[in-house]
C-alpha cells in the first residue's frame, strides 16, 4: 500500500468516526424530542390552570366586594330612614299626611315591594328645599332595561304634604337588585307582609319591627341574600312590654 493510499484511508476512517461519534452524539432522537414536548405541554398546562384559577379567585373576590358594598349602602340607608319613621305629630298641619304604606308586590316572580312613609331622615341636597328633617320617603323598584334585576330608587320630599305617595326628588340608590321584601311585626308579635297606617287595625300605628330582605345580583346573575331587622324608635312596645 502506497503512502497516498494510506493517507486517504485514514482520512475516510476519521470522517466516519467523527460522524458516528461526535456529530451523532450531540443530536436528539425522535423519542427524546417527543418526551421533551410532552413534559413541556404538562408544565404549560399546569401553569395555565394556576393562572386561570388565580384570575377566577380575584374576579370572585371583586364581585363579592361589590355585592357586599351594594347591600351595605341599601340596608344602612333603609335602616336609618325606618328608625326615624313617624306617623303622628301634635303640631302637624291639618292637610299634611304622616304615615306608612307598604305594598306587597312581585314582578316576574321576584319580590319588588314598595314602601312610602314619613320620617325625620331628610337628605338635604345642594341648595334644595327648606331646612327640615321631617319628610316623605319612598322606596320602589323598576326593571333594569339595560341589565338583569331591578333598579332601586329612593324618593325624598320635604316638607311632607297631603300626598304621601308622590312628590319630591327621586334618585337611583342601587342597581343589580334581585329582590326587596318587607315584613312587619305588630304589638301582638303577628307577622304581616304589608302595612297601612291610614286604614284598618294598623291605623295611626307604626310596626314594632320591620324586617328587610334584600337580594343583590353579581355579574353572573347569581343572587346573594341579605336580611336585617329595624325597630322604629316611635313604635309601640311588643307583647305588652
Amino acid at each position: 500500500m502506497c503512502w497516498k493510499h494510506m493517507c486517504f484511508k485514514a482520512q475516510i476512517d476519521w470522517k466516519r468516526m467523527h460522524w458516528n461519534g461526535s456529530v451523532r452524539g450531540e443530536g436528539f432522537t425522535l423519542l427524546e424530542v417527543l418526551v421533551s414536548m410532552a413534559i413541556l405541554a404538562v408544565v404549560i398546562t399546569a401553569v395555565y390552570e394556576a393562572f386561570v384559577s388565580n384570575v377566577g379567585s380575584v374576579k370572585a373576590a371583586r364581585q363579592g366586594e361589590q355585592v357586599n358594598q351594594t347591600a351595605r349602602i341599601v340596608l344602612e340607608r333603609l335602616s336609618q330612614d325606618l328608625i326615624c319613621a313617624v306617623v303622628d305629630s301634635p303640631k302637624k298641619p291639618e292637610k299634611v299626611k304622616l304615615g306608612m304604606v307598604c305594598e306587597d308586590r312581585e314582578e316576574e316572580g321576584h319580590a319588588a315591594d314598595r314602601i312610602d312613609f314619613t320620617s325625620f331622615s331628610h337628605v338635604n341636597g345642594l341648595g334644595a328645599g327648606p331646612a327640615t328633617d321631617l319628610c316623605e320617603i319612598g322606596y320602589s323598584m323598576e326593571k333594569d332595561p339595560d341589565g338583569e334585576g331591578f333598579i332601586l330608587y329612593r324618593r325624598d320630599s320635604a316638607p311632607p304634604d297631603d300626598d304621601l305617595l308622590n312628590g319630591g326628588r327621586r334618585f337611583q340608590l342601587a342597581r343589580n337588585v334581585g329582590g326587596l321584601n318587607f315584613r312587619f311585626e305588630d304589638a301582638e308579635e303577628q307577622d304581616v307582609d304589608s302595612w297601612d297606617t291610614f286604614a284598618g287595625e294598623k291605623k295611626g300605628v307604626l310596626p314594632c319591627l320591620v324586617t328587610i330582605e334584600l337580594t343583590v345580583l353579581d355579574d353572573e346573575g347569581k343572587g346573594h341574600f341579605f336580611v336585617t331587622s329595624i325597630h322604629p324608635a316611635l313604635s309601640p312596645a311588643r307583647g305588652g312590654e
